[in-house]
């Protein structure tokens, strides 16, 4: 007789993967946009006191002194021809031509710096944005895989011929 006795151990697998966790952050930032500077310098006017204003300027001044000028014509014309109505005699056109070259000569005067200042305007500006950050996490866990093979024990027993085995239990 022979016994065969074929033992399997329990045995056991496992599978896992490893937690992941996935970050996605983005900083805080502060954008800051600048204007400037920005300096605006009108000297318009303190030139214009020194006599070298633009176009418009001595315009201005001439249209002013051609209305005096017209003005003053005006009135001396009527004064000369008041005198000759009274006083018709021949040195009277001659005499008056004399009164008229004998004027003042203009006084011209130069000024070395100007009575008004330039007008300054100087401009400096700033936006700031403040961006917060932000993260998300995502945490990914799976289960592990656990695989269970049970053990067993096989017996058998051949018997010869003509032996009679009892088994039980």
């Amino acid at each position: 007789m022979r016994l065969d006795i074929d033992i399997r151990l329990p045995s056991h697998e496992i599978h896992y993967t490893w937690p992941q966790l996935e970050i996605d952050k983005q900083w805080p930032r502060l954008d800051i946009t600048t204007y400037g500077p920005e300096l605006t310098i009108d000297s318009s006017d303190a030139r214009e006191d020194l006599g070298y204003g633009d176009y418009r300027h001595f315009a201005k001044a001439a249209a002013s002194r051609g209305r005096e000028a017209a003005l003053e014509a005006t009135a001396r014309w009527a004064r000369d021809g008041d005198r000759m109505q009274r006083d018709l005699q021949p040195e009277t056109i001659p005499r008056l031509a004399r009164e008229r070259t004998a004027g003042d000569l203009p006084e011209l005067n130069v000024q070395a710096a100007p009575k008004r200042r330039p007008r300054i305007e100087a401009a400096y500006d700033y936006d700031m944005v403040w961006h917060v950050g932000e993260a998300a996490i995502v945490f990914d866990v799976d289960p592990p895989h656990i695989l269970w093979r049970r053990g067993a024990v096989q017996v058998n027993a051949v018997s010869r011929q003509g032996c009679k085995l009892d088994v039980r239990g």
